[in-house]
């Protein structure tokens, strides 16, 4: 689940913004028991996507993009998938 797009050129959205987008649709699938997996690159994002069911987090980034990441991802103890792209 994102609630920011990544493409190359794309608005970037402000957490609050990304978290009110991701955490009602976590919510409703983890309520239905799906591993749900959140796609962003922040640690606040992270931690609200954590705290509503979310099981994987998937970083573009590779953790770069938010100083606090790994400590989320560490503190969690979940999977994190770690990804690649170019900063823009």
């Amino acid at each position: 689940v994102g609630g920011e797009s990544t493409r190359p050129g794309a608005d970037k959205v402000w957490e609050g913004d990304e978290i009110k987008r991701v955490v009602p649709v976590i919510e409703r699938l983890a309520a239905a028991g799906v591993a749900v997996s959140i796609d962003t690159r922040k640690a606040a994002v992270m931690e609200a996507a954590l705290a509503a069911g979310a099981h994987i987090i998937n970083d573009i980034s590779g953790l770069l993009h938010d100083p606090r990441s790994m400590e989320v991802v560490a503190k969690a103890g979940c999977p994190v998938v770690l990804m690649h792209s170019p900063s823009p």
